[in-house]
């Protein structure tokens, strides 16, 4: 529905009521309805005499509002369905039993619900086992006005997609089925058989409601958040940052529990800064990497690390700290992003401990690794040291550069958009430099 139709049209609530409606009588098989947004841009003239636009005015003069409309049929035939509304304000109906019978999947984003109904109680009903028995992957995206979710799904439900969820506080979902969790923030979850998750803020660690056999099953874990040192107070109640419920207490929960993981992704953030007092009070840092078990079964290991743009912290000894934890890995990615590495306090956490570089990691089964916002500073180059002088069976290693001016990289290095190793194209004796197309990185000697 949306190729086609030029960027700023006005889509009338007629015609997305039509659509749905026919959709709702004749469609048995796969329905998509997108519906555009309308930017803040004028229309091209070309258009102007031949469709209706939304005309928005400039300066002093007060811009027109659109308000579209769109209503949920309360019975489907369709196998999957797939609406991007354009914003519109949605009215959810009460639905009988199987009303959505045939329903396989369905993509529900950009609405609002209606604030006049009880649309989240009607939505969660008729996405359960009652009215939709035999739903297998279930996305909502960018839906508004949901403020409480109640979901009893059915058995066959196995993929479930939760993003943007503006104003839901309260999730409880039944899913014996479920395999692949995608979400923001849990809140309660029973799926016994889940075997993939992608969360980017857990939230508090007395709030997750997995099953024992549901943690023992994940073999995929994503977007994990953790912060490198967690602050103590030294005095006064003795407590350390926000009690356990940080994101960094619920990620090492899961990393504790679910040791049958072998994907895993982790965010990784450095504090913007070390301060010794706080609110008046001496505060200390507590290493998170000591707090990580052994994570023998990962395979594959993706590391996104940054931190504020006006702060600095090197990131090589953190960053080798949490991949010694991995020593099984065969494919590694490490992505940097908004660092700038001019950590002026010699012993800050940012650099410990100390010879962290001359350490020796355990990588026999690492063949792949690709690092995505290289910046030649030094401890980015001792990192890459390390992990050539650990990884006897390396194949390939692929470094993608951030192309920024910085002042103070190390001298005799190059710029280079993307360079890559690969044993094949190394002709150096044991020990020589190894030449990544233009950057030249000495390996760590022993």
């Amino acid at each position: 529905m949306r190729d086609g139709v030029p960027s700023g049209v006005l889509f009338p609530n007629t015609h997305v009521a039509s659509w749905i409606l026919f959709a709702a009588r004749r469609v048995t098989g796969r329905f998509t309805l997108k519906v555009p947004m309308v930017p803040k841009t004028r229309m091209p003239r070309r258009y102007a005499s031949t469709v209706p636009v939304l005309r928005y005015k400039y300066e002093d003069e007060k811009e027109e509002e659109r308000v579209l409309l769109a209503k949920l049929p309360s019975s489907i035939k369709a196998r999957e369905m797939s609406l991007t509304l354009g914003k519109a304000i949605l009215t959810i109906p009460a639905a009988g039993a199987g009303a959505f019978h045939a329903l396989t999947g369905i993509l529900l984003s950009h609405a609002k619900l209606d604030a006049g109904g009880d649309g989240h109680a009607h939505l969660g009903h008729l996405l359960s086992s009652s009215c939709s028995p035999r739903l297998r992957r279930l996305r909502l995206r960018y839906v508004e006005g949901i403020a409480e979710l109640r979901l009893d799904a059915a058995a066959t439900l196995e993929e479930l997609q939760l993003l943007r969820l503006n104003g839901l506080r309260s999730l409880d979902v039944a899913a014996p089925g479920l395999r692949v969790l995608a979400i923001e923030e849990c809140y309660g979850i029973s799926a016994p058989r889940l075997e993939a998750l992608a969360c980017d803020h857990i939230g508090c660690v007395g709030r997750l409601r997995f099953d024992d056999d549901g943690t023992a099953c994940l073999r995929s874990m994503e977007k994990l958040r953790l912060s490198s040192h967690r602050r103590i107070w030294l005095r006064g109640t003795g407590s350390s940052e926000d009690d356990g419920c940080d994101m960094s207490a619920a990620t090492l929960w899961f990393l504790r529990h679910c040791t049958a993981v072998n994907r895993l992704g982790v965010q990784l953030e450095l504090p913007w800064r070390q301060m010794k007092v706080m609110n008046g009070e001496e505060v200390d840092y507590e290493d998170n990497m000591l707090q990580i078990p052994q994570l023998p079964h990962v395979s594959n290991l993706k590391i996104e690390v940054g931190d504020w743009p006006t702060g600095g912290h090197t990131i090589g000894a953190t960053v080798a700290k949490f991949i010694a934890k991995c020593t099984e890995i065969e494919n590694l990615s490490i992505d940097i992003s908004y660092l700038v590495e001019r950590c002026s306090d010699p012993n800050c956490f940012c650099s410990h401990p100390k010879g962290w570089e001359d350490q020796k990691l355990l990588l026999e089964h690492l063949t792949n690794i690709e690092i995505k916002g290289f910046l030649p500073f030094d401890s980015q180059i001792r990192l890459v040291q390390l992990l050539l002088a650990s990884t006897p069976s390396l194949e390939r290693m692929t470094l993608a550069l951030q192309m920024l001016g910085v002042e103070g990289s190390e001298a005799g290095l190059t710029w280079a958009t993307e360079c890559e190793w690969t044993r094949a194209s190394d002709e150096g004796e044991e020990g020589d430099s190894v030449n990544l197309e233009g950057i030249c990185i000495c390996p760590s000697r022993s």
